[in-house]
Formats: C-alpha cells, structure tokens, sequence
C-alpha cells in the first residue's frame, strides 16, 4: 500500500516530498497531489491510492515528522534532483524567479500583506501577479518551496529557499536511477547528510 502511494506521488527520496530548506513536508503529501515539481523520469501508471492506503502511508510517515516539521531535517543537496524545478530565488535581491513554458518570471519582494511580527520579519513575501519577464537571470539561484498566503484565492506567497544551489551531476550518482528503488519505499535522505 506505501508503494502504491509513493508512485502516485513519484517519490524516490523523502526530498522530494520535503521544502527546498529540507525542514518541511511539502502539501503535497497531505493533499495526495503531485508537487509542482515534476519528475525527468518515466513512472509507471498507479491510480489514487485508497483511503486504508492513505492512512498506512500517514501512519508511516508520521514517524518523521510532526505537525509537518521534520524531526531530522535534510542536509545540504548532494546532487541534483531527478525533479524539474519551477520556482528559485536569487540569494542577493531576494527575488524570487517562476520557470514557466520556457520564460523566467521574475517577482521581487513585497512588504509583508500579514499583520504578524513573526511572520513579517521571518518571511520573504511576494505578489503572484506581480512580476517582469527576465531574459537575464542570475548566474546562482536557489532552488525555492512556495508557500501561499492563506484564503480561498491567494494573490500572495512567501518561500522556504534552499541554503545552497543544486550540485552539477556526478557520475558516481548516475547509477542510482537505474537502481530498484521504483519497488521499494523511498531512501530516507536526497543523497545527502542529515543534521
């Protein structure tokens, strides 16, 4: 039944599951919808799992996490991952940058639209429809989890960057995606050290 969930969501690894900064499950595992970060490689058809397979999947994962926080988060990337990622942000300007059909929208950063100290002075935010399209992007970016604003129809959203940019490929880490981890339950690290 975990396996059946896994391929659903195309889980190789908890990172994929898991905010760029390594510390949180993403929504996608709560909801059992695929994240926005989709995957390079080929995945087999496995249909919605069903709801006992759900609550097995939750039960398992809640030796992980709590409240959606990690109790150990991930280390630092170690290579890159099998995942196209849509959203970065530059560690400079703070601007976050959407990958959309071929084009970098660029949203800069907006003063906090939630009146809560914490909130306003731990977070970045930004305005989804505010943005320029960038011909010219930063030679690092980060790779970046989105967070949205709460309410029926976010216009706002803040991000959870990773702290390095992605590693370029290695050829020792090649051989892991012809490995059998497709029949297995995911790798409980990104190939990387835990904290």
């Amino acid at each position: 039944m975990i396996n059946q969930c896994r391929i659903y969501l195309q889980v190789i690894t908890l990172s994929v599951i898991i905010s760029a900064n390594g510390r949180q499950i993403t929504l996608s595992i709560f909801f059992d919808f695929q994240t926005d970060r989709e995957s390079k490689l080929d995945w087999p058809f496995q249909p919605k799992p069903s709801k006992s397979a759900i609550r097995v999947r939750e039960n398992f994962m809640s030796h992980f996490h709590r409240f959606g926080k990690l109790n150990n988060p991930l280390g630092p990337w170690l290579c890159e991952s099998h995942q196209k990622w849509c959203w970065f942000s530059d560690p400079v300007t703070k601007a976050a940058y959407h990958l959309i059909n071929e084009q970098w929208h660029c949203h800069p950063p907006i003063t906090s639209p939630i009146q809560s100290r914490r909130l306003h002075s731990s977070k970045t935010w930004y305005a989804l429809l505010s943005f320029t399209v960038s011909h010219d992007i930063p030679k690092v970016l980060l790779p970046t989890t989105i967070d949205f604003s709460p309410g029926p129809h976010p216009i706002h959203f803040s991000h959870s960057p990773s702290q390095v940019p992605f590693p370029p490929i290695h050829k020792e880490y090649l051989s892991i995606w012809h490995t059998p981890y497709l029949n297995t339950w995911w790798v409980l690290t990104r190939f990387t050290s835990i904290y």
